[in-house]
């Protein structure tokens, strides 16, 4: 009996082990943010996984990765990030909304708003291009800095976007005349990016 007990008690620790050992493996599949649509489809929502890593995550690259194949995406026009209880750090990469060839694969094209709330202090890098329409990125309720993140501030904002320059939308090309006085424009849209501060401690 006492043998018995002892086995039975062993297989608790190895299943319990196991399943320690599938949570460190594939507990971090969703890379840090667990995602649903609301509203209909138009809003994205998406909460930290508390203990996830400081390093930089590249959110909309993540979100299509996890979202492969769906179709929930396509009208999605904002997106939340909420529930960071740790110290993170972004990539806020605007390639990622440019609108595909293949119209079957359209994903995120439509967002023009993207929110961070309720959370401990964030960085965000900003990169990419800027040529889909203006953007609004939403900081709310931000709390805190954490120095050993490298986080002086509640909210610390670098990088940059390159912005859509001669649209051919405002300035149409003109093939008129000699070629050497022809003129060319680029395939975007003006756009803006509008920066929201709400009760966010330090910016």
């Amino acid at each position: 009996l006492d043998s018995l007990l002892q086995e039975m008690i062993y297989l608790k620790c190895y299943q319990s082990l196991l399943v320690i050992s599938l949570l460190i493996l594939f507990g971090r599949a969703a890379d840090e943010l667990q995602c649903e649509t609301k509203l209909g489809g138009f809003e994205l929502e998406c909460h930290c996984i508390t203990g996830s890593s400081s390093e930089d995550d590249d959110i909309l690259s993540n979100i299509k990765r996890d979202f492969k194949g769906s179709a929930k995406l396509q009208r999605v026009q904002e997106i939340t990030i909420t529930g960071c209880e740790t110290p993170q750090r972004f990539t806020l990469n605007y390639n990622q909304l440019a609108k595909p060839l293949d119209p079957n694969k359209d994903e995120l094209s439509n967002v023009r708003k993207i929110r961070f709330q309720n959370s401990s202090p964030l960085g965000v890098y900003f990169s990419g291009k800027l040529h889909t329409g203006d953007q609004v990125v939403e900081f709310r309720n931000i709390k805190g800095f954490d120095n050993s993140a490298g986080l002086l501030a509640s909210a610390v904002l670098t990088g940059g976007v390159d912005y859509c320059a001669n649209s051919c939308e405002t300035n149409p090309p003109d093939q008129t005349g000699p070629p050497s006085r022809w003129t060319d424009c680029n395939d975007c849209v003006v756009s803006n990016l509008r920066l929201s501060f709400f009760d966010v401690e330090h910016v």
